[in-house]
């Protein structure tokens, strides 16, 4: 009983990226509630159409779970740094017709149930 109260301290005490590096499966969820609705803000905004949006929306998302392990709290905000990949990514505007991480991407599922509740 003494690890788990240990273990929640832990995981309470990283941040949301840190989690995602850690590879907590719960994080991609969080993720999601948390930066969810600024990112598809930024991702509509600069795109041409609904479609468009969703994908750069995943594609951003993508971006955050490949380069989480990046993230160092120490040198920056977490929304600063989620902010920086998000920019990059509607900069570069590289929409690849297929996503990296195939049907099984967690943020791919984590997104769909977000805006299939009529959240996005």
């Amino acid at each position: 009983m003494f690890t788990n109260a240990a273990q929640t301290t832990a995981k309470e005490s990283l941040t949301v990226l840190e989690r995602i590096a850690n590879h907590d499966q719960t994080a991609a969820d969080e993720c999601v509630r948390t930066h969810g609705n600024w990112i598809w803000a930024v991702a509509l905004k600069y795109s041409d159409s609904n479609e468009a949006a969703e994908q750069l929306t995943m594609n951003i998302f993508e971006d955050l779970w490949k380069f989480a392990h990046r993230f160092k709290p120490s040198g920056l905000d977490e929304k600063v740094f989620v902010f920086l990949i998000a920019r990059r990514r509607v900069r570069a505007k590289a929409l690849p017709e297929k996503s990296e991480f195939g049907a099984d991407n967690r943020f791919f599922e984590s997104y769909r149930k977000y805006s299939e509740n009529g959240k996005n």
